[in-house]
């Protein structure tokens, strides 16, 4: 995820789908949370409240709302996702120790639905095995307390179906984030090579109008008829670099064009063609194979040298030095 996204709650991906106020999710959630507590509160005005079951009460809204509040990440840390299952099996059993299971189906057995909203929220933090494992267990605690009707009456069919629709809420915030963190890293790959693109390009006609600069002083003498064995010599060497920045292209920088024009005054014919297969490599990587091509061609004396980029698997650069009446190149390079 972006910066951005670390440094909002966990509903910022909720968010981002559905375009909805950030608040407004975190007041949903929480009001959604507090409605079984409500009827627990109803339930403890109508009949009497015991110790036991505002217990029962007091770590259920402790446990929830710090689930829906607590951690800027959409994954629940997993020791908040631990008391979630610890607190599915505690409330249930502070519940019945005043319950008679004759109160199957009444505002009584509140926790039925607290406990489901709990494991619900664990499920779309990314805890689903922990939101099943607790309705497991939530399930056994209904059956041994109030037998095989608690399982049809207690409201267990609506809690796995709560479960089982923030499962799949989970697996669409997942997969929806796992989008968005490759359409944003692809965004930024495609941004910084632009921008290395842009910069490459401009070197390139910054190199390129100072290789017509330096011809312009040789054209005129040409022009004027002043045409001299050295200015020959220049002239070929001018072209040539001239020719090196258009079939070049991002195999030349600085260094190497002068490592090439100083070869070519020894006397080496030098050849540099761009194929495109510096075009995958960062600006970093293109700038030290550069370097390396051109401290090789540094170290060449005599005969001919091919410095190539192919598209090739596994090679970027090669750099071939050979001489007339050699059966094999002095320098074969495939970097």
């Amino acid at each position: 995820m972006p910066a951005q996204a670390k440094a909002q709650p966990w509903l910022l991906s909720g968010v981002l789908m559905i375009r909805l106020p950030l608040w407004f999710i975190v007041v949903i959630a929480t009001l959604f949370v507090l409605s079984p507590a409500v009827i627990s509160v109803i339930d403890l005005v109508r009949v009497g409240s015991d110790l036991e079951s505002l217990a029962a009460l007091a770590i259920y809204l402790l446990v929830s709302l710090t689930s829906v509040l607590y951690y800027r990440q959409l994954k629940m840390p997993l020791v908040l996702a631990i008391a979630i299952l610890i607190s599915a099996f505690v409330v249930p059993q502070l519940v019945n120790l005043n319950l008679d299971p004759s109160a199957l189906g009444s505002p009584a057995t509140w926790y039925v639905s607290a406990v489901s909203t709990m494991l619900a929220i664990a499920a779309v933090r990314q805890q689903r095995l922990v939101a099943w494992t607790g309705l497991v267990v939530l399930t056994v605690e209904l059956l041994a307390w109030g037998g095989i009707e608690s399982l049809f009456v207690s409201g267990l069919g609506g809690a796995i179906a709560l479960v089982a629709a923030a499962h799949a809420i989970s697996v669409g915030l997942e997969s929806s984030s796992k989008q968005t963190a490759e359409y944003l890293a692809k965004a930024q790959a495609t941004a910084a090579s632009s921008a290395a693109d842009s910069a490459m390009r401009q070197e390139r006609s910054k190199r390129l109008t100072s290789t017509l600069e330096g011809a312009l002083p040789i054209l005129e003498s040409i022009a004027s008829g002043e045409i001299s064995n050295e200015l020959r010599a220049e002239a070929r060497i001018f072209e040539a670099e001239l020719r090196d920045e258009i079939r070049g292209r991002a195999l030349i920088n600085a260094k190497l064009k002068n490592s090439v024009r100083a070869a070519r005054a020894r006397g080496i014919e030098v050849v540099v063609l761009d194929e495109g297969g510096l075009a995958t490599c960062s600006e970093s990587e293109r700038e030290d194979l550069r370097n390396q091509v051109a401290n090789e061609l540094d170290q060449i004396e005599t005969g001919r040298v091919t410095i190539r980029s192919p598209q090739e698997p596994n090679v970027r650069v090669t750099f071939v030095a050979s001489r007339k009446g050699t059966p094999k190149p002095d320098v074969f390079l495939r970097l």
